[in-house]
């Protein structure tokens, strides 16, 4: 892998509205071959503008069953969903990578991306949750616990151009973050 970049986020006031159909695993009766559960979620090109925006609950909100755009089958077996089994609505907050137009929500925002997360539990040295993208698609807290250790990362710098330590580990990715740039091990 090469290297790559950090760059900051900032949030904005528009939402993108996705559409989710899953099953639990206690109600499944037909086990899905490649995940856990059963799932699909069809992101749309809906954009909402709420300047008012402060998140309560889950952030799902009723919408029309009736709506075509939703899911039909798993993504990961092609299993049939039925009425009956779950129907979520949630907006995602587009996030603005700082000095450009580009908007992306964090599930789609490429590896690199850093923001803070007002959500987070673990706050730094500045009093908050720093998040940044890995090359695997972990959504990784800086701040949080590291995985070789009970302690938190230090972490050191201004955003983007941070240094953290120990190493990162995940499933799928090992490496450093130095003065803002994730290199593999």
């Amino acid at each position: 892998m090469s290297d790559v970049v950090c760059f900051m986020l900032e949030p904005t006031i528009k939402f993108q509205r996705n559409l989710r159909r899953f099953v639990f695993n206690s109600k499944q009766q037909i086990p899905c071959e490649d995940k856990n559960y059963h799932n699909a979620v069809a992101l749309t090109d809906d954009i909402i503008e709420m300047p008012n925006f402060k998140w309560a609950g889950d952030g799902t909100q009723p919408w029309d069953h009736a709506d075509i755009r939703w899911p039909k089958t798993c993504k990961h077996c092609g299993y049939a969903f039925k009425e009956s089994d779950e129907w979520q609505h949630n907006l995602e907050r587009l996030w603005r990578k700082v000095g450009t137009d580009e908007e992306y929500t964090i599930k789609n925002a490429p590896s690199g991306a850093m923001w803070y997360a007002d959500w987070g539990t673990w706050p730094g040295p500045d009093g908050k949750s720093l998040y940044v993208k890995l090359p695997d698609g972990v959504e990784w807290c800086i701040d949080g616990l590291a995985t070789n250790s009970d302690k938190p990362w230090s972490r050191t710098g201004v955003p983007p151009t941070i240094t953290a330590r120990p190493s990162i580990l995940t499933s799928n990715y090992h490496g450093f973050l130095t003065d803002g740039i994730l290199r593999s091990c």
